[in-house]
Protein backbone atom coordinates (compact mmCIF):
# COMPACT_ATOMS: atom_id res chain seq x y z
CA UNK A 1 0.00 0.00 0.00
CA UNK A 2 1.04 3.27 -0.64
CA UNK A 3 1.14 6.28 1.24
CA UNK A 4 0.03 8.47 -1.98
CA UNK A 5 -3.56 8.57 -2.47
CA UNK A 6 -3.66 9.76 -5.92
CA UNK A 7 -3.19 8.44 -9.30
CA UNK A 8 -0.20 8.61 -11.02
CA UNK A 9 0.21 9.15 -14.73
CA UNK A 10 1.98 5.84 -15.17
CA UNK A 11 -1.19 3.86 -13.36
CA UNK A 12 -3.43 5.72 -15.52
CA UNK A 13 -1.11 4.48 -18.84
CA UNK A 14 -1.13 1.09 -17.39
CA UNK A 15 -5.25 1.01 -16.84
CA UNK A 16 -5.80 2.52 -20.21
CA UNK A 17 -3.30 0.11 -21.54
CA UNK A 18 -5.51 -2.95 -20.28
CA UNK A 19 -3.01 -3.26 -16.91
CA UNK A 20 0.35 -4.24 -18.72
CA UNK A 21 3.21 -1.83 -18.35
CA UNK A 22 3.59 0.88 -20.80
CA UNK A 23 7.07 1.59 -21.89
CA UNK A 24 7.34 5.66 -22.39
CA UNK A 25 9.87 5.34 -24.50
CA UNK A 26 8.04 3.68 -27.37
CA UNK A 27 5.43 6.33 -27.08
CA UNK A 28 5.76 9.76 -29.29
CA UNK A 29 3.09 12.48 -29.84
CA UNK A 30 1.31 13.30 -32.99
CA UNK A 31 -0.78 16.46 -33.53
CA UNK A 32 -3.44 16.41 -36.55
CA UNK A 33 -2.57 19.64 -38.36
CA UNK A 34 -5.49 20.13 -41.12
CA UNK A 35 -7.89 18.14 -42.76
CA UNK A 36 -8.12 17.00 -46.28
CA UNK A 37 -10.52 18.54 -49.23
CA UNK A 38 -10.28 21.81 -50.67
CA UNK A 39 -11.07 23.68 -47.66
CA UNK A 40 -9.30 21.67 -45.23
CA UNK A 41 -11.88 21.47 -42.84
CA UNK A 42 -12.87 17.90 -42.66
CA UNK A 43 -11.06 15.59 -40.08
CA UNK A 44 -13.44 12.21 -40.41
CA UNK A 45 -12.39 11.06 -36.57
CA UNK A 46 -9.97 13.80 -35.26
CA UNK A 47 -10.06 17.44 -34.79
CA UNK A 48 -7.54 20.50 -35.85
CA UNK A 49 -5.07 20.64 -33.38
CA UNK A 50 -6.02 17.51 -31.11
CA UNK A 51 -2.76 15.76 -29.75
CA UNK A 52 -2.44 12.01 -29.99
CA UNK A 53 -0.48 9.74 -27.62
CA UNK A 54 0.76 7.27 -30.52
CA UNK A 55 3.18 4.16 -30.87
CA UNK A 56 6.94 5.36 -32.01
CA UNK A 57 6.97 2.50 -34.85
CA UNK A 58 3.84 2.08 -35.28
CA UNK A 59 2.06 4.86 -35.33
CA UNK A 60 -1.21 3.96 -33.52
CA UNK A 61 -2.62 4.63 -30.62
CA UNK A 62 -1.58 1.98 -28.06
CA UNK A 63 -4.55 2.97 -25.85
CA UNK A 64 -8.60 2.81 -26.71
CA UNK A 65 -8.89 2.43 -30.78
CA UNK A 66 -5.87 1.88 -31.64
CA UNK A 67 -6.43 4.50 -34.39
CA UNK A 68 -3.86 5.26 -36.88
CA UNK A 69 -4.49 9.08 -38.08
CA UNK A 70 -0.96 9.06 -40.79
CA UNK A 71 -3.49 6.00 -42.16
CA UNK A 72 -6.35 9.23 -42.55
CA UNK A 73 -6.44 12.10 -44.83
CA UNK A 74 -5.23 14.62 -41.98
CA UNK A 75 -1.80 16.42 -42.17
CA UNK A 76 0.13 15.27 -38.86
CA UNK A 77 3.16 16.40 -37.12
CA UNK A 78 4.94 13.34 -34.87
CA UNK A 79 7.49 15.08 -31.89
CA UNK A 80 7.98 13.86 -28.43
CA UNK A 81 8.65 17.19 -27.30
CA UNK A 82 5.66 18.34 -24.98
CA UNK A 83 6.07 22.19 -25.87
CA UNK A 84 5.80 21.71 -29.63
CA UNK A 85 3.01 19.44 -29.39
CA UNK A 86 1.05 21.68 -27.40
CA UNK A 87 2.22 24.94 -29.37
CA UNK A 88 1.77 23.78 -32.43
CA UNK A 89 -1.56 22.62 -31.17
CA UNK A 90 -2.12 25.91 -30.15
CA UNK A 91 -1.00 27.38 -33.89
CA UNK A 92 -3.47 25.39 -36.33
CA UNK A 93 -6.28 25.86 -33.84
CA UNK A 94 -5.85 29.63 -34.24
CA UNK A 95 -8.24 31.87 -36.34
CA UNK A 96 -5.03 33.74 -37.99
CA UNK A 97 -3.21 30.54 -39.04
CA UNK A 98 -1.78 30.78 -42.34
CA UNK A 99 -0.64 27.03 -44.07
CA UNK A 100 3.19 26.86 -44.52
CA UNK A 101 6.36 25.06 -43.62
CA UNK A 102 7.03 26.10 -39.41
CA UNK A 103 10.89 25.49 -38.05
CA UNK A 104 10.54 24.73 -33.77
CA UNK A 105 13.32 27.28 -32.10
CA UNK A 106 12.85 25.51 -28.89
CA UNK A 107 10.03 28.18 -27.55
CA UNK A 108 7.59 28.87 -30.84
CA UNK A 109 6.97 28.00 -34.34
CA UNK A 110 7.64 29.87 -36.52
CA UNK A 111 6.69 30.73 -40.74
CA UNK A 112 9.83 29.69 -42.48
CA UNK A 113 11.66 29.35 -46.18
CA UNK A 114 13.19 25.81 -45.14
CA UNK A 115 12.19 22.81 -47.03
CA UNK A 116 10.34 19.76 -45.36
CA UNK A 117 11.91 17.15 -44.13
CA UNK A 118 10.07 14.08 -43.75
CA UNK A 119 10.17 13.22 -39.79
CA UNK A 120 12.22 15.91 -39.38
CA UNK A 121 10.58 17.07 -35.47
CA UNK A 122 11.37 20.38 -35.86
CA UNK A 123 10.35 21.11 -39.30
CA UNK A 124 6.00 20.82 -40.24
CA UNK A 125 4.67 21.14 -43.54
CA UNK A 126 1.20 22.73 -42.81
CA UNK A 127 0.46 22.79 -46.58
CA UNK A 128 -0.67 19.80 -47.32
CA UNK A 129 -2.16 16.52 -46.37
CA UNK A 130 -0.35 13.54 -45.24
CA UNK A 131 -1.07 11.27 -48.69
CA UNK A 132 0.17 14.30 -50.73
CA UNK A 133 3.28 14.69 -49.36
CA UNK A 134 6.33 12.61 -50.91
Amino acid sequence: MTDNPHLTAEQVLQILNGDAPVDLDQLTLCVITHGDGPDRDRYSEYERGEILVVGRESRREPFGEGRKPWKRSVGTHFTSDWDAAHALSALVRDAEFRPGVYAWDGQRWTLTDREWEFDNPVVADLTRTRQEQP
